[in-house]
């Protein structure tokens, strides 16, 4: 596939959030090896890059590489879990959805977002965008074409639903 000098520059432009994003993720891992930022950050654009993925604008394009994080991180979570059977398992900190003090396995959260997403597919949208692609609620709102008061108020439903899926885990 030739290279797309317009899928490049939007890369360069948002590389530094998403590795800050993939930093904050492994930052509670005791074992970190394979999970460096900057492979977690590659794999995704890989991943983009394979699925010839189209987008509109630096936030859709945020929005894209959310979804492609979270399903490396997930990937590479359920591959751990698989080699080590049932060791030390992936970790991530929460403080996305408001708790930078809660870190939770990343399998775990991988089901309450499943969960949430046949409940309410929105919400699972918002709560991707803002844990794994760290989008404000404006930039939400303008990814999904909604009004800032629907992603604020789905937003507290949706950090509530999880936080409660996640204290019975």
């Amino acid at each position: 596939m030739a290279a797309d000098p317009k899928l490049d520059e939007l890369y360069a432009l948002v590389y530094d959030h998403l590795r800050d994003l993939a930093d904050r993720w492994v930052r509670g891992r005791s074992d970190a090896g394979g999970h460096a930022p900057t492979s977690i950050v590659h794999e995704a654009w890989e991943k983009l890059h394979r699925a010839d993925a189209r987008w509109n604008d630096r936030v859709h394009f945020q929005a894209l590489a959310a979804r492609a994080v979270r399903q490396v991180l997930a990937d590479r979570a359920r591959s751990d879990k698989r080699l080590k059977r049932g060791g030390d398992l992936e970790r991530i900190s929460l403080s996305n959805i408001g708790d930078a003090s809660r870190v939770v396995d990343v399998l775990v959260l991988e089901e309450a977002l499943v969960t949430l997403g046949q409940l309410d597919p929105r919400g699972l949208r918002i709560a991707e965008l803002r844990v794994y692609g760290g989008l404000s609620n404006e930039e939400i709102a303008t990814t999904l074409e909604v009004s800032l008061t629907t992603v604020e108020r789905d937003w507290r439903r949706s950090r509530a639903w999880l936080a409660s899926a996640l204290d019975g885990r």
